[in-house]
C-alpha cells in the first residue's frame, strides 16, 4: 500500500511540474549567462502550451548579431508547435521552439565532410 501511495505522489509531482527553459541574465546571452527557469503555470487556452525559445536576431539599434532564451507560449498544430517570430528585439533570423526541458541550449557543431573540404581549400588558397 505504501508503494501505491509513494508512486500515485511521484505522479502527481511529475504532472505539476512546468517546462523548464534556459533564460538569459539581462542582455548578455552570451555562454554560460543563462539560468534555469521553470515557464509559468498558466491557464492556457486549449490548443496552446509553454515552449522554450532560442531566438538569433540582428539588433535593431546596433545591427550585431544576438541571442535570447526563454519560454513563450505556443499554438498546437497537430503534434508540432507554431510561433511566429517576435520581432521587438530586432530583426530574426532564426527562432525555433522545442518541447523539453532545457532543450533551447546551443545546438552542437557537427562539420560535415563538405564543410571541412572547403576550410581546407580555402586555407591553401589563403
Amino acid at each position: 500500500m505504501k508503494k501505491i501511495v509513494l508512486f500515485i505522489c511521484l505522479v502527481l509531482l511529475h504532472t505539476a511540474s512546468g517546462l523548464k527553459c534556459f533564460r538569459c541574465r539581462g542582455t548578455d546571452c552570451s555562454k554560460g549567462k543563462w539560468d534555469e527557469r521553470e515557464c509559468e503555470a498558466k491557464d492556457l487556452l486549449p490548443g496552446y502550451q509553454n515552449a522554450c525559445l532560442k531566438l538569433d536576431y540582428i539588433d535593431a539599434m546596433t545591427h550585431k548579431a544576438k541571442v535570447q532564451r526563454k519560454c513563450v507560449v505556443v499554438e498546437m498544430r497537430g503534434d508540432k508547435p507554431f510561433l511566429v517570430c517576435p520581432t521587438h528585439e530586432g530583426y530574426p533570423v532564426n527562432c525555433p521552439v522545442c518541447l523539453t526541458d532545457l532543450c533551447n541550449s546551443s545546438p552542437k557543431i557537427n562539420f560535415g565532410f563538405i564543410t571541412v573540404l572547403i576550410a581546407l581549400v580555402l586555407k591553401k588558397i589563403v
